[in-house]
């Protein structure tokens, strides 16, 4: 499975449908009333589906979080590689924008918040490093 966060309405998201199709893969988009859900759950069917009462709503997210980004979930290196090596091809190179990452024991329990604001200062980090050399 692949979550995905503000790609919906982004121009490669009919090249992510195709390539979920040609994989195998499904997909769910995170909304933003679920950013601060643990990943684990958004992940899970079942919590979709199998809760008999309504959820309460979340409290706002303000800013909401503009970067879109991909959450591999249940799928090996491999996998993800290829997937991303179609995206970037298909893209032109312009899927770099897009932040990815694999759901990972340690991630899981985190929210979907928290994981955009890790990437996000590890990208910065990475950017710097090379700005400097």
């Amino acid at each position: 499975m692949i979550l995905l966060y503000r790609l919906n309405e982004h121009p490669l998201f009919p090249s992510i449908r195709m390539l979920c199709a040609m994989y195998g893969h499904k997909a769910r988009i995170i909304e933003t009333n679920e950013l601060r859900q643990p990943l684990r759950e958004l992940v899970s069917a079942e919590t979709r589906t199998a809760l008999p009462f309504a959820v309460p709503a979340a409290a706002p997210v303000d800013p909401v979080p503009e970067e879109p980004l991909m959450l591999f979930a249940g799928m090996d290196q491999e996998q993800v590689s290829s997937f991303v090596d179609q995206l970037k091809a298909l893209s032109g190179g312009t899927s770099s924008k897009i932040l990815k990452a694999m759901l990972t024991p340690t991630n899981a329990e985190w929210s979907t918040l928290y994981l955009l604001e890790h990437l996000q200062e590890e990208r910065a980090y990475y950017q710097n490093r090379r700005n400097r050399s």
